[in-house]
């Protein structure tokens, strides 16, 4: 099952991924998100935007988003649990961005090695981080400055370093604390900059939580809105009602989209037989299978595979 639809019990994530496509989706974790090169779609709670290079979008917890987009991209995610914010917490919980997109040029400095100590703590490389992450979408100003400074440190890793000195070991940091200091580093630059406000319909929104939860924990079983009203004790065309406002398409449509999105990923990693493939994802037939990847994908299942 892909890990965008669990549940997050890990305090931070750090995600590459190229040519990323996933369905509108929900979590209470915050996503953000930075674009690496190329370009991609991003939607959050029906506001829809293509991201460039350096671009950044900012998913607060429990919203509504999705990425899309034909154009070859490569982007960098960090999965956070709010526990982690600090003060921030309850405005993380609460209010929503004005926009939740920001350019490259509104994205600082700060904010970047905010986001290269995060990604490090995750476990990614740190280098490769310097390499893309920080060149993406700076300006000539900003590169000379930076230029400048690691010049400097160049400098100085010349003399003795103290730290070395001795005999004794350096201790191991608490890497729980580092994460939440650094993610409240991040988060006090992008604050200002997303200019939070209250949230609405907050009851709704734990509902959507809920029932997309279990169609992402059910959906390769035989799901129906009877059997959800029965297991989550909600009236079924009101179940009905918030599929069609807060994801713009009937109950039908997202869940086979769901089980599309995984039939893709064993379609890429594996070389099961499509029966196999359609089974797994759920699909009671495989004409339904391929109705639904055309629909889609513009092409038959075999075309793709061989397009691959």
């Amino acid at each position: 099952m892909n890990p965008f639809y669990e549940k997050r019990n890990q305090k931070l994530m750090a995600v590459l991924s190229e040519n990323m496509r996933f369905p509108e989706h929900l979590h209470g974790h915050m996503e953000i998100l930075l674009v690496l090169e190329g370009q991609i779609g991003v939607k959050i709670m029906g506001e829809e935007q293509c991201l460039k290079e350096g671009d950044c979008a900012v998913v607060f917890p429990e919203q509504i988003h999705s990425y899309f987009g034909e154009r070859k991209h490569r982007v960098l995610l960090l999965i956070l649990d709010p526990a982690l914010s600090g003060p921030y917490m309850r405005v993380l919980q609460t209010k929503s961005p004005a926009s939740p997109f920001l350019p490259a040029s509104r994205l600082s400095g700060e904010a970047r090695l905010a986001w290269k100590r995060l990604y490090e703590l995750a476990g990614g490389n740190g280098q490769l981080f310097l390499a893309e992450a920080e060149n993406a979408g700076r300006t000539e100003a900003e590169s000379a400055g930076r230029t400048e400074a690691e010049g400097t440190k160049q400098t100085e890793k010349g003399g003795t370093d103290p730290d070395k000195a001795g005999d004794k070991p350096a201790e191991r940091p608490d890497e729980a604390v580092l994460k939440s200091a650094w993610f409240q580093v991040l988060l006090a630059h992008l604050m200002p900059v997303l200019e939070p406000r209250e949230r609405r319909g907050r009851e709704s929104m734990e509902l959507t939580d809920r029932l997309l939860t279990y169609v992402a924990e059910h959906f390769q079983e035989q799901l129906t809105l009877e059997r959800l009203s029965r297991e989550l004790h909600v009236n079924k065309y009101y179940i009905s009602h918030l599929f069609a406002e807060r994801l713009q398409m009937n109950f039908r449509q997202y869940l086979n989209h769901i089980r599309l999105e995984y039939a893709l990923q064993m379609m890429d990693a594996t070389d099961w037989p499509m029966t196999r493939v359609w089974e797994e994802a759920g699909f009671n037939s495989q004409r339904s299978f391929n109705r639904c990847f055309r629909e889609n994908m513009g092409m038959a299942p075999t075309e793709y595979r061989k397009k691959m």
